[in-house]
């Protein structure tokens, strides 16, 4: 309780913060100014941050007393935000991203729809297979952090990061039945994985498009916040039942009831309270300094050559000290991280990189609200702000980046040369 009313004060200034961020937005005149990067940080952080500090159920770790470090998390919470807005509206260019305005028009749209759909689903189904079988019953359920560290597969499955392109385009050119073969399948793909982050990032990106292409329309809140519900309650069952790698299993969902799919959808509460008790723990510790940087800068290297390259160790030590074991855990935000290398100046340092990612994603479109390019690239980043704020391994929020962004652009900018060859 005492450290809930020492963490009222940087709370209430987050409030006013966020709340004043969002008000300019809705004042603004321009209904496309509600997708600014700066609101979706807003959202992921009152989901993860402001809702369970006011909502939550109190200990959700049962006898473990968990519940400590919250003033730590709040005003990490609040440093991080306010120098992502200092990062947002520097001018100073940190990603040069105008080239992905002339990747697509009315000519090739089509034809990219097609072969990044083709691609991604090939680059799945080599190492998947693929089934329209996503609830069956399980043999044997698969821990989430079983294989996390061996990526060799990874790199080609991770090319469903080119499914919401191909939705994007696919609308553009008005091919619906070929949106909803998209859509479905890339579904499957993320129910198939239990990667509830991926369902956020197949579908953003078209939900932007939708409303910021070829002109701004209104949001129709009759229609999302029934919409946003059903998904909320949805990922709830996914969390419930899934098995990493073979879909739902039957059992669970036929034993399912509502206060499951609520404990499911509450996902957000176990990485408050982890997030809040590691800060809590490393307070007193030796920074990591450089070694989350390090790791995922050396995950791309095969380890038949780097075979001494770190295999984030980090993550599991943390979970050795709140949780006693490994053989389950909990994502922690990504300010954990920060603060875990260098304490709060890595929390400033992490605002001011996000805040000047989201003012060139932003700026980008404002400056080109007529590109399709622009605009698609914008919904990508807004879904890929979720992971980077929502997950705190700073190896997993790269390779995200790297695939949604800059993989996306590179395939699509290949396939557009290789037809004017």
């Amino acid at each position: 309780m005492e450290d809930k009313i020492t963490s009222l004060f940087p709370m209430i200034l987050l409030l006013i913060i966020i709340s004043q961020v969002v008000y300019k937005s809705i004042k603004n005149k321009n209904q496309g100014a509600l997708f600014n990067p700066l609101n979706f940080v807003c959202i992921y952080y009152a989901y993860y941050v402001i809702v369970p500090y006011f909502f939550s159920k109190g200990n959700i770790y049962r006898d473990m007393a968990y519940t400590s470090g919250i003033s730590y998390l709040i005003w990490g919470t609040l440093i991080s935000f306010v120098f992502i807005i200092v990062g947002f509206r520097w001018k100073f260019q940190l990603l040069d991203i105008s080239k992905v305005n002339s990747l697509y028009s009315d000519k090739n749209s089509l034809r990219l729809s097609v072969w990044l759909f083709a691609i991604g689903f090939i680059g799945y189904a080599i190492f998947n297979g693929f089934s329209f079988n996503v609830v069956r019953i399980q043999e044997e359920m698969v821990d989430a952090g079983a294989n996390i560290f061996n990526h060799s597969d990874s790199y080609v499955t991770n090319l469903v990061s080119l499914f919401p392109v191909a939705i994007c385009l696919a609308y553009y050119k008005r091919s619906n039945k070929f949106v909803l073969i998209i859509g479905i399948i890339g579904s499957i793909c993320a129910l198939m994985g239990g990667a509830r982050w991926k369902f956020i990032l197949l579908l953003l990106p078209f939900v932007v498009f939708y409303h910021l292409y070829p002109n701004v329309r209104r949001i129709n809140w009759k229609v999302w916040i029934p919409t946003f519900f059903i998904f909320y309650f949805s990922m709830g069952i996914i969390e419930q039942t899934r098995n990493y790698g073979s879909g739902l299993d039957i059992q669970k969902l036929q034993n399912l009831d509502t206060e499951d799919m609520t404990q499911g959808a509450s996902e957000k509460e176990f990485v408050y309270y982890f997030s809040a008790k590691v800060m809590d723990v490393y307070s007193n510790e030796e920074p990591l300094y450089f070694e989350s940087l390090y790791t995922a800068l050396t995950m791309p290297i095969p380890r038949a050559i780097f075979p001494w390259k770190p295999d984030a160790q980090y993550l599991r030590d943390a979970n050795l000290k709140v949780f006693g074991t490994v053989s389950h855990g909990a994502a922690y935000l990504n300010i954990v991280e920060s603060y875990l290398a260098f304490r709060w100046i890595g929390i400033i340092v992490n605002g001011l990189f996000l805040g000047l990612l989201c003012g060139a994603f932003w700026r980008n479109y404002q400056k080109n609200n007529k590109s399709i390019g622009a605009i698609i690239f914008l919904g990508l980043f807004n879904g890929v702000l979720f992971v980077l704020i929502s997950r705190g391994y700073l190896a997993q929020e790269l390779q995200v980046f790297v695939y949604y962004i800059f993989i996306v652009h590179w395939i699509s900018l290949l396939i557009n040369k290789l037809y004017k060859k």
